[in-house]
């Protein structure tokens, strides 16, 4: 099964997590996630997380360390095959980062922030079609939460 998409899981020490909230412009608009989209063809896994978050978010600032992790989300069917690069920023780097979003000069995304990972992932934050979180970055971020790089935790 080939990867059928790809996204930027963006990472501060403290368990913090980057979020972007969708516009009312695309599919699931007014929900928080992941920066990510559809892959090209050809692309590998990490072309497409890296092309997507920038896409997005512009120029993404240096890390302290990447892992690429391809992850298969059984909740859809087919199971899709999904490629997201964790992007870990060291404190001084991510407190001064802005995204500057929508550079494919597609109103994806109008606003952004961090967020507390722990609660993020508690149960009453609301999952739906519309408004809370979008479904497939909850599904991502509750499989990751355990597996967080050094440092970040």
């Amino acid at each position: 099964m080939s990867v059928r998409g790809g996204g930027v899981l963006i990472l501060r020490p403290g368990r913090r997590v980057f979020l972007a909230l969708r516009s009312e412009h695309v599919q699931n608009p007014y929900r928080w996630g992941l920066p990510g989209g559809k892959a090209e063809p050809g692309e590998g896994p990490a072309e497409v997380a890296l092309r997507e978050a920038t896409e997005e978010l512009g120029p993404l600032p240096t890390p302290a360390g990447t892992h690429l992790h391809i992850w298969q989300d059984t909740a859809t069917t087919p199971p899709r095959m999904y490629s997201t690069l964790v992007w870990a920023l060291p404190e001084a780097v991510a407190g001064r980062w802005t995204p500057d979003l929508n550079q494919s000069g597609r109103p994806e995304h109008c606003a952004w922030g961090w967020f507390d990972l722990d609660a993020v992932l508690m149960p009453c934050l609301p999952v739906g079609p519309v408004g809370g979180f979008h479904a497939g970055s909850y599904r991502l971020l509750r499989a990751w939460a355990d597996q967080l790089p050094a440092g970040f935790l």
